[in-house]
């Protein structure tokens, strides 16, 4: 089995993004795929890594600015937001406006399950990997 573990590079005011650090820190293994991802809303940014390595399991860590403890994310929506400023877009004008995600974990007392749909790039990325993987 295949994993592509990913997280993000640091972006607008963060000087660091814990997402990076998360994935450089986890080590190597022979079936694991370690990537981290400039924050760009572009379809090609995503998918090369998948076509290229083929996982058979994709798992993203994201980074947010009041988490307290780890989100587990079930849903991804159809869009996406590139600033505080701009009017959401849908990713896909003929995608489902929301899709499961099919990852089965559960919360425990760390950690929370998170309905929320948000704009940024985790939920673009989720939506993205969900849809065409």
């Amino acid at each position: 089995m295949r994993i592509l573990l990913y997280g993000f590079r640091s972006y607008l005011h963060w000087k660091k993004n814990i997402t990076e650090e998360i994935v450089k820190k986890v080590e190597g293994r022979k079936n694991l795929k370690k990537a981290v991802f400039p924050v760009r809303f572009q379809k090609k940014v995503f998918a090369a890594e998948v076509e290229k390595y083929k996982p058979d399991i994709i798992l993203g860590v994201g980074q947010h600015p009041r988490g307290g403890s780890i989100r587990i994310r079930k849903n991804a929506a159809n869009w996406k937001k590139v600033n505080k400023k701009a009017q959401r877009k849908k990713i896909y004008k003929k995608g489902e406006p929301i899709i499961s995600l099919n990852l089965a974990l559960l919360a425990d007392r760390e950690s929370r399950t998170s309905y929320i749909f948000t704009d940024g790039i985790g939920n673009y990325s989720s939506y993205i990997f969900a849809r065409n993987y």
